[in-house]
């Protein structure tokens, strides 16, 4: 579907989509680091091993805090996407680039079906996203960042800590609740070919990480070296 230039709408997707508070979004993500939202990010990207030059993917990118300071650290090497389901998140990432001063392609679109080609980014990133989607929409989506990755590319995923007390786990749902949604999301990148897949805290209390590389099997690794 077609939609012109100011539109707000959302792209089609089964998943939950923050739109019409979308203007609100970073007050909100501001009261639950407890306005640390900027060390959080850094502490974040640093774990998630960013080189200059890397193409870079943030699904879910929201308002694009994540995507600009991914772009900043790469510097003026690299490329950095973000996308999102709500065109008002959109919106508000590309005015929060422009402030800035950093080049970012922000676009409307879901995990679920990527518009990219195949081994395309080093890096996806994704932020308090993967709590929003179903079992079945979370398969079909890392099917698909699985798909845009190059060969040892690396996803790295940002979700609460269910081992820390926060005012995010307040929000968000019990200790159990979330140790559940976060070993159900390790446990699919796995099976995806995504593992081991390493975990632990983002060092920022509250928030936690999953890291996995796109494994390459035997068979293709074999061609790929001209054997």
């Amino acid at each position: 579907m077609n939609h012109s230039h100011g539109e707000s709408y959302i792209a089609e997707t089964d998943g939950h989509t923050i739109h019409s508070w979308a203007r609100y979004y970073d007050m909100v993500i501001g009261i639950l680091s407890l306005g640390r939202e900027k060390k959080f990010r850094q502490a974040a990207l640093e774990l998630a091993s960013i080189e200059p030059g890397m193409n870079i993917l943030d699904v879910g990118c929201g308002t694009g805090s994540l995507s600009v300071a991914a772009k900043q650290n790469l510097g003026l090497d690299g490329r950095v996407v973000g996308i999102d389901p709500s065109s008002n998140m959109v919106n508000l990432a590309h005015q929060k680039a422009e402030e800035v001063d950093v080049e970012v392609d922000f676009q409307v679109g879901v995990i679920e079906s990527l518009e990219f080609d195949d081994n395309q980014f080093d890096l996806v990133l994704s932020s308090l996203m993967m709590h929003h989607l179903t079992d079945e929409l979370k398969v079909t989506g890392l099917q698909e960042v699985h798909r845009v990755l190059k060969p040892n590319g690396t996803l790295f995923i940002i979700e609460l800590d269910p081992g820390a007390f926060s005012l995010a786990s307040l929000v968000h749902g019990h200790s159990a609740q979330l140790s559940a949604e976060l070993e159900n999301t390790r446990r699919i990148m796995e099976s995806l070919g995504f593992g081991p897949v390493e975990s632990g805290s983002v060092n920022f209390r509250g928030f936690s990480y999953l890291k996995g590389i796109k494994k390459i099997s035997d068979s293709r690794r074999e061609i790929e070296n001209g054997r």
